[in-house]
């Protein structure tokens, strides 16, 4: 496989993708037109490898296939990286992907590596775009990568010193693949429990600030309260990825801490007016919910469509911005219903829906009847 030197090889690891699989090539190939594949199959009893196969025929598109055995994420994703890395020649870049993932844009530019630089996080929108989980997914083909953990699986390079950097793509994860499916909710523990011990273990060795953060991650999905909010306590205090920081300072209730370090954010501001709220403290909620209308609506990690517009709800039901230009509000940030939202709304500040322009108006009156 003779590739340049920004030349794109998408890696996947799959079992029993067929219902999926030939979107996921068709939104890569429409976001890297000339980029090849290296395709894992892990035991598929289905046809995932033919489907595959034909959908990258008929784009015309270098596929490479193989069948290895699964050995969780962070073993397999990690012998992954390094066939496709050795087959790139040491070049290009290798871009991880699952099989019920699309990349939303097209025609997607990588520039060519550069020395230092090792890789670039993507933002992955989960389902229907509640939640926006940013994460390394790019990886310089000119590094040796690597992951560590099973359902937390998380990447670490070799070459320490390198800069990740932020790529503006979006890839949504629809969550209708195979992988992870029959899995009990004391499996999924077992493994989250497996990651704590590992991650914690690690970072108390070489006081990694990623191990830390899926430290505080594992114990939390694994139901360990009390060790979870250590954790995520020393995760605060560390310095280095502002993402893991922020969402350190949330989960251990230091959220006026987490305004401070990024107050574009809106995750913050509007937990902090909520929970004024919850107190009766009027004034607070105000203040907040000031900051959260004035922000640059940026979420990151946490769920995308309830702080975008949600915002809007408590500035209206506070008095701070008209019924009218929350309804606008919430229709502009992607609330998935503004008739809905808007009839709610009405009720909430006693506003009858004639107050409203004809287009909501009308929207409004015919979810009523």
């Amino acid at each position: 496989m003779r590739t340049r030197s920004n030349h794109v090889t998408f890696a996947l690891a799959v079992r029993d993708e067929s219902a999926v699989i030939e979107r996921c090539i068709r939104a890569a190939h429409a976001a890297a037109p000339t980029a090849s594949m290296m395709l894992w199959d892990t035991g598929s009893a289905d046809n995932t490898v033919d489907v595959a196969k034909a959908t990258a025929e008929s784009l015309q598109m270098p596929l490479t296939v193989e069948r290895v055995k699964w050995r969780g994420f962070g073993d397999t994703w990690s012998r992954l990286l390094r066939r496709t890395r050795s087959l790139a020649g040491k070049k290009g870049w290798i871009w991880l992907l699952d099989a019920d993932e699309t990349i939303e844009r097209t025609d997607v530019a990588l520039p060519s590596p550069e020395a230092g630089v090792t890789g670039y996080q993507v933002t992955r929108l989960e389902g229907d775009g509640d939640w926006e989980n940013p994460g390394i997914r790019i990886f310089s083909a000119m590094y040796e990568w690597g992951f560590r953990g099973e359902r937390h699986a998380a990447p670490f390079c070799k070459f320490t010193r390198g800069e990740v950097r932020a790529f503006p793509v979006d890839v949504r994860n629809h969550r209708d693949g195979a992988r992870g499916t029959g899995m009990s909710a004391d499996e999924q523990r077992a493994r989250f429990l497996a990651d704590f011990e590992l991650f914690s273990r690690d970072a108390a060795r070489s006081k990694s600030t990623r191990s830390t953060y899926y430290a505080a991650q594992s114990a939390q999905d694994a139901g360990l309260v009390d060790e979870a909010q250590e954790w995520w306590k020393k995760r605060a205090e560390q310095t280095g990825n502002i993402d893991e920081r922020y969402i350190a300072m949330l989960r251990s209730g230091q959220s006026e801490r987490a305004w401070a370090l990024d107050p574009g954010r809106l995750c913050a501001p509007m937990w902090l007016a909520d929970l004024a709220l919850s107190e009766g403290d009027r004034e607070r909620a105000e203040h907040w919910t000031r900051c959260a209308l004035s922000s640059s609506a940026r979420v990151g990690f946490l769920t995308q469509r309830s702080h975008r517009w949600r915002r809007f709800v408590l500035g209206a039901q506070l008095g701070i911005v008209s019924p009218l230009s929350a309804i606008a509000g919430a229709e502009e940030h992607g609330c998935p219903d503004y008739a809905r939202f808007a009839l709610d709304l009405l009720a909430k500040v006693a506003q009858p829906s004639h107050s409203l322009p004809p287009g909501y108006r009308h929207a409004v009156e015919a979810l009523a009847r």
